[in-house]
């Protein structure tokens, strides 16, 4: 079996915030993003691997359906995280599998981060999580 999110990446546009009580959004590349930022997507990317490649009957599951899916085995997905580090809401992208964005939901909503996220990072943030096969699933 392959092992789901060993690695988990952020995606090419870091965040995507949406002003308070208004329709539009604001996008930044990782390229425009400050440093503080991409060291917290850096972070959320790596506990988020840690929850979602974990033995955990759900992690397991997600990454049954995950494998299911097709010959690119990725979930996208984006995560709103409060001022006190607690990620608040998590949305699979549009083409995931429902059984599998609502796993990723069950595994990382309410999920205490290590840190709490800079001053004006630009939300949500979007990871990618990939199936690697490693061979240690293998039993190799």
């Amino acid at each position: 079996m392959m092992r789901l999110l060993r690695r988990v990446t952020a995606l090419a546009s870091l965040g995507l915030g949406v002003a308070a009580g208004t329709a539009s959004a604001q996008q930044v590349t990782p390229a425009e993003a400050p440093a503080t930022w991409i060291a917290y997507a850096e972070l959320v990317s790596r506990e988020a691997a840690t929850i979602l490649g974990g033995d955990d009957a759900r992690a397991l599951n997600l990454r049954k359906l995950v494998q299911s899916a097709g010959a690119t085995p990725v979930i996208k997905l984006s995560l709103w995280i409060g001022p006190d580090g607690i990620v608040t809401r998590v949305e699979a992208a549009t083409g995931v599998e429902p059984a599998a964005g609502e796993a990723a939901r069950s595994l990382l909503k309410g999920l205490k981060l290590s840190q709490v996220p800079p001053a004006g990072i630009l939300l949500p943030l979007r990871i990618a999580a990939r199936a690697e096969d490693t061979g240690a699933d293998r039993g190799e």
